[in-house]
């Protein structure tokens, strides 16, 4: 990528340019099931073995390729100032987009290849220097779902889907402190299990939400960030068994709090504790399931300092310092255990 700023007349523009390439293959075990038991999440059961044996499939190491998906990118950018109140952004991607399935002997199931143009574009306007205002439309592409082993079609593999967002928000920094809002609508392809057991993917699913977040000093030393989102999603222009429906893996909102201190003592050392509370989601399309809603909480420290003359910044932070056992829905159709108590470590040089 190469960035930039050049002058016509007395207009400043900042240009983009750049190319990306991405490359994914999924794979996955073939493997008879079986029942076990029946557990809780919060009351956990030793389930004793039942001897099923995976399934015999091509590879060696037990796994078999179920789809590649390669992208090719070149996009473009140019944020046109027209004097200090306006300003113009205005951009384009062109992506070639390639995915192949496959069945478990390796022959190909599917094949998509697409080669859009994606836009970006968005209109800022500052009234008064503290405050921007704003609209923007951008339109992306995101790999296809693929249908899952309970399905009568286990295994299908999709072709890409584009979404569609609007968004119109402000942003304000007054002393110590910076405010965002934005309302937005995003349109997305919709995959789902139909009551016959097919997998497919077709409709659309629409989120309308606001988001609020505020970042600013509570003292010398202590710095507040938080945020809140409120989100409505429905299901459209789908099978009457989803359609109306919540999306999948949605909540309606959410909300996020965390402090940071300053140690004045030793300088560069930051701590930082805080949590977010999630709300219930469907696990599927037709919100036969509701998952219910959790809440984390986080501590960390951070230390900034040189070493050799560069700067480094090292990180330690312990996630769900509670434990709090919750269900994740995934894909639709997948409930997946949220990530127990977790520390982790980093650090950053800068050379």
């Amino acid at each position: 990528m190469a960035s930039g700023k050049v002058r016509t007349g007395s207009i400043e523009h900042e240009l983009v340019f750049g190319t990306s390439w991405q490359s994914l293959t999924q794979a996955m075990s073939g493997f008879a099931s079986t029942l076990l038991g029946t557990g809780n999440l919060y009351d956990t059961s030793a389930f004793v073995s039942s001897g099923a044996t995976p399934l015999r499939v091509p590879s060696s190491d037990g796994m078999y390729r179920t789809s590649r998906i390669d992208q090719t990118a070149v996009f473009a950018s140019d944020t046109v100032k027209f004097g200090e109140h306006w300003s113009l952004l205005g951009g384009l991607r062109y992506t070639r987009f390639s995915q192949t399935g496959y069945n478990p002997d390796g022959t190909t199931s599917a094949k998509y290849d697409r080669e859009p143009i994606t836009p970006t574009l968005a209109v800022m306007f500052k009234p008064v220097q503290p405050v921007t205002l704003y609209t923007s439309y951008v339109e992306s592409l995101e790999a296809g779902a693929s249908a899952p082993i309970t399905a009568l079609n286990a295994g299908t593999v999709f072709g890409p889907l584009k979404s569609k967002q609007v968004e119109v928000g402000a942003k304000a920094e007054l002393h110590d402190w910076t405010f965002g809002a934005a309302l937005f609508q995003v349109q997305r392809g919709l995959a789902y299990l139909r009551p016959d057991n097919v997998y497919t993917q077709d409709g659309m699913t629409r989120y309308r939400g606001l988001e609020l977040s505020a970042r600013g000093k509570l003292a010398r030393d202590w710095t507040l960030l938080g945020g809140v989102l409120f989100m409505n999603s429905e299901n459209t222009e789908s099978d009457a068994s989803v359609l109306g429906k919540r999306a999948y893996g949605s909540p309606r909102f959410k909300a996020t709090a965390y402090v940071e201190y300053a140690v004045p003592p030793v300088p560069g050392l930051v701590l930082s504790a805080g949590g977010q509370y999630v709300g219930n989601s469907a696990l599927e399309a037709n919100n036969s399931n509701i998952v219910p809603g959790y809440h984390t909480f986080d501590v960390g420290a951070r230390y900034s300092t040189k070493v050799g003359g560069k700067p480094l910044t090292l990180r330690f932070n312990v996630d769900n310092l509670t434990n709090e056992k919750y269900w994740l829905p995934s894909w639709g159709f997948i409930l997946v255990q949220g990530a127990p108590r977790t520390f982790r470590a980093s650090a950053t040089v800068y050379f």
